[in-house]
């Protein structure tokens, strides 16, 4: 299954990440996306993914999909940070991959 992660910021520069928490399994992909800027994403205590540790794209386009590796399990938390252009926006630490 293809997962796509949408991450926002409003008006008064709150970020929201939907979902904060999504359930994966092996061979799913994980997808991000922003339509308020550039964004990059780092996981933080290892990866659930075959390659690669983090995952990053233009504003409004999905970043390279990850796919979760085989016999995975555990919870995988990530930090945010997107550029409106004028600020930098982060979320160390809310957001997590829940690997089956």
């Amino acid at each position: 299954m293809n997962h796509i992660i949408g991450i926002d910021i409003d008006g008064r520069g709150s970020m929201a990440v939907t979902p904060s928490m999504l359930r994966v399994d092996a061979g799913d992909t994980v997808q991000w996306c922003c339509p308020s800027g550039p964004f990059t994403i780092m996981l933080k205590e290892g990866t659930p993914f075959i390659k690669g540790m983090d995952a990053f794209s233009c504003q409004g386009t999905p970043s390279s999909p990850l796919t979760v590796a085989q016999n995975v399990k555990g919870t995988y938390h990530y930090a945010v940070a997107v550029y409106d252009g004028s600020r930098l926006y982060m979320d160390a630490g809310c957001p997590m991959l829940l690997a089956n």
